[in-house]
């Protein structure tokens, strides 16, 4: 009897099984017929964060690029120098030249925002993240025209954890698995920096000395893959977490073989659990999905150097983050962050990551 009762267990478990993954398979369905899908971010895709200040993007048209401002500022500072030693020690000899000199160098030591411009220059790091509609900025307000909220506000943390400019660049593809991402993103990420690069030689070649900043200035520190959502949906179809692991090992090669093995590359978790959009048991299932697919990007730290996976954080630390409970931190269509979420997640991420 016990065999018997054990054996009819089993087959009632397999039966329920088989009744939920039917339901919540009928329910995506269901949702992706009437999902609509909301516009990217409107903006800037790339600007430089300070610390304790905020991202300086290039908003107007024709406005001059990040090169271009660092070629100014290098020159600037060339011409300082020249002053100070070549310049200055010669004013001894002209009457009333020193304190003419002095009070003119200690009226330039800040710029119109009560800067030190004559201090010396924090170091510059760039991250560029790149990914799927949470880089566009899918879920964000259209109407400020910031950019994408998540890139901008991880510059922004890094910056203010590191104590450095960060350069921040998203590049990324609404919609976009990993196949889409190495098909249609890496490659246009591979042009730019091949451009940024080019750019670089022809300022360095145009001075005979250069700084050890601009020796550097077009190298990247870090990419930030936000993937995941994308590929998970695939498994409606038979696509399985171990598929996902083999396609995460591809695109982490392309994106080191594009910008060079040193970089290192961020896997951040998704905080699934935070969805509104999927009604139980779709909502149970698509968490254990997430998880599933997370526990591959974990493992990537064991399979390539100079990778890193991310936890997803807990509902309480993004509600902490965003301001508090009763804040806001999901976009209308249910799936995607708002600028409160972005925020909160992208303050987790530099927190994990910053040294």
């Amino acid at each position: 009897w016990a065999r018997r009762g054990f054996s009819s267990a089993l087959r009632w478990t397999a039966v329920t099984t088989a009744g939920v993954a039917g339901v919540a398979g009928v329910q995506a369905l269901a949702l992706h017929a009437r999902y609509d899908p909301l516009p990217d971010a409107r903006g800037p895709t790339r600007g430089v964060a300070s610390p304790n200040g905020r991202s300086r993007t290039d908003r107007v048209h024709g406005a001059p690029s990040l090169a271009a401002r660092e070629a100014l500022m290098k020159a600037r500072d060339e011409a300082r120098e020249f002053f100070e030693t070549k310049v200055r020690p010669r004013l001894g000899a002209i009457p009333g030249a020193s304190a003419v000199a002095m009070k003119t160098s200690s009226s330039e030591k800040s710029d119109g925002d009560g800067n030190d411009v004559g201090r010396k220059r924090r170091p510059l790091r760039r991250v560029v993240i790149v990914g799927d509609s949470l880089v566009t900025g899918v879920g964000c307000r259209v109407d400020r025209c910031d950019g994408p909220t998540l890139p901008r506000r991880l510059g922004e943390a890094l910056a203010d954890a590191i104590g450095a400019d960060v350069e921040w660049v998203a590049v990324g593809a609404k919609g976009a698995d990993l196949a889409a991402i190495r098909r249609d993103v890496i490659p246009s990420l591979r042009s730019r920096w091949r451009r940024d690069d080019d750019d670089d030689d022809e300022r360095r070649s145009s001075s005979s000395s250069s700084s050890s900043s601009s020796s550097s200035s077009s190298r990247i520190d870090a990419v930030v893959l936000m993937c995941g959502v994308n590929d998970f949906k695939h498994a409606l179809t038979g696509s399985s977490p171990s598929a996902f692991h083999a396609d995460l090992i591809q695109c982490v090669h392309d994106i080191k073989r594009a910008l060079g093995d040193d970089v290192w590359v961020i896997l951040p978790g998704m905080p699934m659990q935070l969805a509104t959009i999927f009604p139980p048991p779709l909502r149970y299932l698509a968490v254990y999905a997430s998880d599933a697919w997370d526990a591959q990007k974990r493992k990537m730290c064991d399979a390539a150097r100079r990778v890193r996976f991310v936890p997803s954080p807990t509902a309480s630390a993004m509600q902490s983050a965003a301001g508090g409970p009763g804040v806001a931190m999901v976009a209308i269509d249910g799936i995607h962050p708002n600028d409160a979420g972005y925020g909160a997640w992208a303050h987790h991420i530099a927190e994990s990551v910053a040294p």
